[in-house]
This record gives C-alpha cells, structure tokens and sequence, in this order.
C-alpha cells in the first residue's frame, strides 16, 4: 500500500519488520528494476495507491511509474489497485541456487539482482566463503561473498513446477503446506525469515534457510509432502511476561497504597 499518510505499508516495512525484509526494502527504493524485483519477491500481487494525499511531488511520479508498468485492476476517485502479474507464489521452487557467504546487511542488493533473474541466494551459515566447505559450495551455482559483484549467473534457474500445493494458515504462528515436488529442489517460501520459525517435512525437524535476504527456504527432496512451519519463541520469553505483568502488579498495589 502507498499513500502519503501512515498506512500499513509504513507500519511494517519501516517499523515492524524483521532484518531480512527491512533490508531488502531499504534497497528496493534505489531503482525500479529493484522495486519490480522486491515486488516479485515478495509475492506481492496487489499494490493498493491512495491517491488522496498528494502531499509529495514523488508519489505522483511513483504513481506514473506504477500506471506504465503495471495493469490496473481496479480504480475510483480515492485508490487504484494495480496488478503484479509476475508475482512469485506463496511458494516457487527451484532447480539450483546461489550461496552467499557473509554480513546479510550487505547482501539485499545482490539478493534483489538475482531474484530479478529468477536465482535464489541462500545464506551460508559461515561468516566467509573460505570457511564453507569445498562439497557443500559445489551445490551451488556460484558462491558470492560481502565484496562480490551483483551480476548473477549467465543462465537462468530452472523453476520447478510444484503441484497440488495447498495451504492453510491456521493462525500466524501455524502454517501448513502440501506439494507435490517433481524432483529435488529448493522451496522459497514468501513469509519473513526469523529465527524463532521451525519447520517440519512428513513429521521430521528440516533446517530453515534464509533465502534472498529475508525469506525462508527449505531442500524439499522430489515426491509429495506435508510442510509445517511453527513459529515458537522462546520459553524464556513466556517467563519474563510473567515476571513483567507481576511487577506491574506489584507497582500498582504500592501505588493504591500509598495513596
């Protein structure tokens, strides 16, 4: 969503995200191809435009840019809604990726070059590329480190066709997944990458993968699977609400007594 005034956009991208995505926010305002790359990347189908606040002169161009890029779906006196029909999926799969070994605070421009080309850029759990082993870089269509250059690969990744892919998110800290995968590959899957996330394929602990920066990704080997993806905190933090709220009520007590 855009608009001049705080909207939900504003809220989350710029206030409330986690790190992956912020990142790759921050850099999606440095060109359009960028912005059309995040958008994708983001499986972002609907840009909403408020066009009741033209308060800066750039939301008008920004508007102009949308109307000769993208279709309208639907407009009236106060919004348009434009349609991004290259929108990635809640979940794309692919053939081969790319690795990068290094800060991830560096790495959104190169995540979003490669995105635009259809390259997924896994984060390496090493700090640098001399540190990640020669077998599991041979996985990989290149490996790119801090001071890498962001041009991605000659040839395009292969997107592999998932089937029967059905979703239900039963709350938004449960999500479930089911596919069909025609062969190996890796699962980017469109939801903010965090660490508190845990991941399960057919009833076994997968490790999640921070992918293009600020995404999840999980090696789905080929056939049919269930997904589940559990966001759990840790238990610490249940103990320090408690610990909080008791404190409050400690300090409302005195303070009722006191007065």
């Amino acid at each position: 969503m855009w608009s001049g005034k705080p909207q939900v956009y504003e809220a989350f991208y710029n206030w409330m995200c986690p790190l992956g995505t912020g990142l790759l926010n921050q850099q999606a305002f440095s060109s359009w191809e960028n912005h059309r790359a995040f958008l994708n990347l983001l499986a972002t189908r609907y840009v909403v435009f408020d066009k009741t606040d033209p308060s800066a002169p750039s939301m008008q161009q920004i508007l102009d840019a949308y109307r000769k890029t993208l279709p309208v779906f639907n407009e009236n006196e106060d919004f348009v809604v434009f349609r991004n029909d290259t929108a990635h999926t809640y979940v794309t799969a692919y053939a081969r990726a790319c690795l990068y070994a290094g800060d991830v605070r560096k790495s959104p421009a190169l995540a979003l070059a490669l995105s635009a080309k259809d390259w997924p850029l896994v984060q390496a759990k090493e700090g640098s590329a001399s540190e990640v082993p020669a077998d599991q870089q041979q996985k990989f269509e290149r490996v790119y480190g801090e001071d890498s250059s962001p041009f991605p690969p000659i040839t395009a990744d292969a997107v592999v066709p998932l089937e029967n892919v059905q979703l239900t998110r039963e709350n938004s800290q449960l999500v479930h997944i089911q596919l069909t995968a025609p062969s190996p590959c890796l699962a980017v899957i469109s939801e903010s990458y965090y660490p508190f996330w845990h991941a399960e394929i057919d009833g076994q602990p997968a490790i999640v993968l921070r992918v293009s920066c600020g995404l999840m990704g999980l090696n789905l080997p080929g056939g049919s699977h269930t997904i589940i993806l559990r966001y759990e905190p840790p238990k610490v933090y249940a103990l320090a609400a408690v610990a909080s709220l008791g404190t409050l009520l400690v300090g409302l007590g005195l303070a009722v007594r006191r007065k």
